[in-house]
């Protein structure tokens, strides 16, 4: 049965923070040590990090530093506590947590801060492993640009040159973004599963919904 792996940042909006959590910052003098130079961070006893994956195993990364401290993992029903970020030296893209051996389908993941006196656990980057297809299958992938022309866009709104963003830093070079409340877009495909990768920063940019 083909296995898919699938990679989030920590700035990922498949990832859920409470109010307690914050961007990490350059003001970190390792921030540039964490995956693509970002992390999110928390140093608030229960504070709640959530997210949900369709897969059978995932991987939770983050740092293990001198002022990091406890963290409790639950998935679906079940917790685990007495995870310990806490290190000397400095590490970075740890597996804070892991678990393989999951039925195939949707679970529910809380990552929760149960240290004290301020300190921290702090969100990387998250793996998780889907299986697709049947036994025997072939796993077929295509990268497919978004000027192909099975994508529709609703016009005008969207557009191909921002102010905002920088499409030459783009794959390809090229990308449609909008500004637009309720500007749609339309892919039409045949197969199992599909990955869409959508830039969107915190402000001014907003949610969007698949």
């Amino acid at each position: 049965m083909p296995l898919i792996t699938t990679l989030i940042d920590d700035k990922s909006p498949l990832i859920s923070y409470d109010a307690s959590w914050a961007p990490g910052t350059s003001a970190d003098s390792l921030a540039d040590e964490y995956y693509l130079g970002t992390f999110t961070t928390n140093n608030i006893t229960d504070g709640k990090a959530t997210f949900s994956f369709n897969g059978t195993a995932f991987w939770i990364y983050g740092a293990k530093r001198s002022n990091h401290g406890t963290y409790t993992v639950e998935v679906d029903s079940a917790s685990y506590a007495n995870n310990n970020g806490d290190s000397a030296n400095a590490l970075f893209q740890q597996s804070l947590f892991n678990m393989s051996g999951l039925a195939q389908g949707m679970h529910a993941v809380n990552l929760i801060n149960t240290a004290s006196g301020n300190l921290y656990v702090d969100i990387d980057l998250i793996v998780w492993q889907s299986d697709v297809g049947n036994a025997g299958d072939q796993l077929v992938t295509e990268m497919v640009q978004d000027t192909d022309p099975r994508f529709q866009y609703q016009e005008p709104a969207w557009v191909t040159t921002s102010s905002s963003l920088n499409f030459n830093f783009f794959s390809n070079g090229t990308g449609h973004s909008t500004e637009t409340y309720q500007a749609s877009a339309t892919f039409t495909f045949t197969g199992m599963y599909i990955f869409l990768h959508v830039i969107g920063l915190v402000n001014p940019w907003g949610q969007a919904r698949l």
